[in-house]
């Protein structure tokens, strides 16, 4: 399972240089997970192997949503929406 945060504060004159770069580096980073775990590789081999052997007794494939949270984020809660 993978979950991260990034982020920052724009403030009152936002870099649009810093966004834009901030929001390539996260679209790399993001297909660089899925390439990982759904595409052709170690991961996906397995997943392969464990459907035709059950190399397992069980597995999951988890969504979840924040239902609460406890703290703020620069005064912010998080989850709030």
């Amino acid at each position: 399972m993978v979950l991260t945060t990034a982020g920052y504060h724009m403030g009152p004159e936002p870099d649009l240089n810093r966004v834009i770069d901030f929001r390539r580096n996260v679209d790399a980073v993001r297909d660089r997970m899925i390439a990982a775990s759904y595409r052709p590789g170690p991961h996906r081999e397995r997943v392969d192997r464990h459907m035709k052997q059950a190399m397992a007794d069980r597995t999951s494939f988890t969504r979840f949503r924040v239902v609460q949270s406890t703290g703020t984020w620069q005064g912010r809660d998080p989850a709030a929406g």
